[in-house]
């Protein structure tokens, strides 16, 4: 199913993004983000408005949809809707990340929109619970949330993150598990048909939406979690994967996070690939590790290996941009990678 997508007048898509991370926490500091942005080619920052159950500001739909979300809200709303109107003050494209099925507050107060065991109590997987991809109420919850992120708060795009079914399920048995799967559809369908959704309402308030996907998205097959590149590509105006180069197995002596060049380019040859195979591609706009490596011998990444997995991306032919994965938003970490962004 083609889809058109979306340019807005007045606030275009960058050709090519270049985004800093910020968490939560970190928006009361948006104007030393500035400074680093200011000092290299960035030209636009990803803000968590909720990342699983870190909730940025206390929003009226949480307080509809989910009210203990609404109640453990990191920031006061004028704190953080003047973080953000820094970054827009300064000249930044500015998109609002939003995970969409992962979610403790709305497991907590919806548990009937939780994945479930067959007796129908919320099943925890890989240590968190799971609002079905299944539900329309998880749905409407989450797309209201971005509507009014971009009304209020002013976003020029809406990025869903946890686009995805849990994986890991293989653990356990068959038909043990219940989905809350009342249309018959399958998860490749039910992650599709909710970024169809998603943006037909955002796009009508002129709003770009994008979707975080697993680096093994990128394979020529349907994830056991229901992501499959040509279907999510196809929807959104950016798809965004997570190749980090440490979450990737080792092959003997080779670790590929000491070869970030090499990890990331294998991984752009096969996007680009799917790119191929798609209606009305999205821009591909890649997550880089800008972080230490988390397994041994946990080399530092620098500016020559964030750069490494930069080139690889445009080597490749994947110019859509990058957005910085370092989860603890560190200023410190920014300012020395800043070569890299040049």
């Amino acid at each position: 199913f083609p889809r058109e997508k979306a340019s807005f007048e007045g606030h275009p898509m960058p050709g090519e993004v270049k985004a800093l991370y910020l968490n939560n926490e970190s928006i009361a500091q948006a104007a030393e983000y500035v400074e680093v942005a200011d000092s290299c080619g960035i030209n636009a920052f990803v803000v968590d408005i909720m990342d699983g159950g870190a909730i940025a500001y206390p929003s009226e739909v949480m307080k509809q949809y989910s009210p203990s979300a609404y109640e453990s809200a990191y920031n006061t709303l004028e704190v953080y809707q003047t973080g953000i109107k820094a970054l827009k003050n300064a000249g930044y494209y500015v998109i609002g990340r939003i995970t969409a099925f992962n979610d403790p507050h709305l497991a907590e107060d919806h548990p009937e929109c939780v994945i479930a065991d067959q007796a129908g109590d919320p099943m925890q997987i890989g240590g968190m619970y799971w609002p079905s991809v299944y539900s329309r109420f998880v749905w409407q919850y989450k797309v209201e949330l971005g509507l009014e992120a971009a009304r209020l708060i002013g976003f020029d795009e809406i990025q869903f993150d946890y686009m995805r079914f849990p994986d890991g399920t293989w653990a356990f048995e068959e038909g043990a598990i219940d989905y809350r799967n009342e249309n018959g559809e399958s998860k490749a369908q039910a992650v599709q048909r909710f970024l169809m959704y998603a943006c037909d309402r955002l796009h009508d308030a002129e709003v770009y939406v994008s979707a975080d996907v697993f680096g093994e998205c990128a394979e020529a097959y349907v994830t056991a979690y229901g992501q499959y590149w040509p279907a999510i590509s196809n929807v959104v105006d950016a798809i965004s994967a997570m190749p980090y180069p440490d979450h990737y197995g080792a092959s003997g002596d080779w670790l590929p996070w000491e070869h970030p060049y090499e990890t990331m380019y294998a991984f752009g040859q096969k996007a680009a690939q799917r790119q191929l195979e798609t209606a009305s591609p999205a821009a591909v706009r890649t997550w880089v590790q800008a972080y230490n490596a988390i397994r041994e011998p946990y080399n530092t990444y620098g500016p020559e290996e964030v750069g490494a997995q930069i080139k690889a991306l445009r080597d490749t032919g994947n110019t859509g941009g990058y957005l910085t994965w370092n989860g603890a938003s560190p200023l410190g970490k920014y300012r020395a990678l800043a070569p890299a962004f040049d």
